[in-house]
């Protein structure tokens, strides 16, 4: 069977604008998690992985037309989406063929201009030009009519899931041989609507988070978007190959609607799945991106389950620590990161980590270094145990 190859990476976060600005970042070890300086939210408690630019600064970089109204999410979308067709040099009859799919994700939409919309619904008479992006499938919409898109279509929310089930329904219609490109991948924004849920379920921090560090007090929330572009091997014609989609797996934890089971049981079955679809073993594994969110409970399960399955010497990180939880693109920001470790052979730490979460003697490393690797492991895992994991490799001939 045929491996599922990247061609093409698009990606916009509070670490840069592009993929090599975010790999800079990686490689610095620099964090886009700061205090908000900007308009868009109403809180200064929490700190954030925020893209620096206003809306309408990013909106320069896309094409759209002058007076038509688009949401964060959707100028974000556009932004990442643009960059990874570049990247993999789609033509316009790729776009536009009914071969070629378009798997999205996100769980807040224009839902991050809900106040705004509040506010027109109380006080003017006239519909809201929020009503139309409010739904989280607009900027898949949106694309679709501009690259006059004919090919398969769905957006994904399962929460901080939601981008790497996208991944995985893009190689499957690949491996299936529905389709011949694949486009997958997410993208969220920062709201006060979203703040405001997770601080009620009192799981954000009001200092830089610290993913399986013994005190961890929470997470941070970022924004981005990042996509994939995806083909068969056999069918891939472009010059860049960033890598493979190896392997895959979906489980549900069935343990809480917010909470992973702390025995990591949840965890193990759907990383044996992800293996035994690879066809790979434990001991292939070199490094592994975390979920890693910085919540007791999180950091918990995963390292419970992955000291059962990995040597001490497996290298484990979570990337949250430099870009926050960025929710529906957490998946797919994740996966291009750990691509460009493979791609690059380093490894980019765990951050912030003053007293190490340490189980049966294992634990996240915080130095970066250049080592040989060629297959990783990237985990996500989002609300009513939905858990996914990716192994990925690097490209050989």
């Amino acid at each position: 069977m045929a491996k599922i190859v990247v061609s093409g990476i698009g990606v916009i976060s509070s670490l840069g604008q592009t993929l090599e600005e975010n790999r800079i970042s990686l490689k610095n070890g620099v964090t886009g998690i700061v205090f908000p300086n900007s308009k868009r939210t109403k809180s200064t408690q929490f700190p954030f992985g925020e893209i620096k630019k206003t809306t309408t600064e990013l909106r320069l970089n896309i094409d759209s037309k002058a007076d038509e109204f688009l949401s964060r999410v959707e100028v974000l979308s556009k932004i990442a989406f643009q960059d990874a067709i570049q990247d993999a040099n789609l033509t316009r009859e790729d776009l536009e063929s009914r071969r070629t799919a378009f798997i999205s994700a996100s769980t807040v939409g224009g839902m991050s201009n809900t106040e705004s919309l509040y506010k027109d619904a109380t006080e003017n008479e006239k519909a809201s030009q929020y009503i139309e992006t409010y739904s989280p499938s607009t900027h898949l919409q949106r694309i679709v009519k501009h690259y006059k898109m004919k090919g398969p279509t769905s957006v994904i929310n399962t929460a901080c899931s939601s981008s790497a089930n996208a991944i995985m329904l893009g190689a499957k219609l690949l491996q299936q041989n529905k389709v011949d490109i694949a486009i997958v991948g997410g993208v969220d924004c920062l709201s006060d609507f979203t703040i405001r849920g997770f601080n009620a379920l009192g799981i954000l921090t009001k200092t830089i988070c610290k993913p399986f560090d013994e005190n961890r007090e929470g997470l941070n929330l970022g924004e981005a978007a990042g996509y994939l572009v995806l083909k068969r091997e056999n069918l891939n014609s472009t010059r860049k190959k960033y890598g493979f989609i190896l392997g895959w797996a979906n489980t549900n934890d069935s343990f809480h609607s917010s909470a992973l089971n702390e025995d990591g049981s949840g965890i193990m079955n759907c990383i044996n799945q992800a293996l035994a679809n690879a066809e790979i073993k434990t001991s292939d594994i070199d490094f592994i991106n975390a979920h890693g969110t910085g919540t007791g409970n999180n950091d918990l399960a995963e390292l419970t389950a992955l000291s059962k399955m990995f040597s001490k010497e497996t290298l484990l990180s979570s990337t949250k620590s430099y870009s926050g939880h960025t929710l529906a693109a957490a998946g797919a920001l994740e996966c291009i990161f750990t691509l460009l470790a493979l791609n690059h052979q380093e490894f980019y730490p765990s951050l912030n980590i003053e007293n190490h979460l340490s189980i049966n003697g294992y634990r996240a490393s915080t130095v970066y270094k250049k080592f040989k690797s060629k297959y990783a492991l990237s985990n996500s895992f989002g609300f009513n145990g939905n858990c996914i994991s990716l192994v990925i490799s690097k490209y050989e001939n």
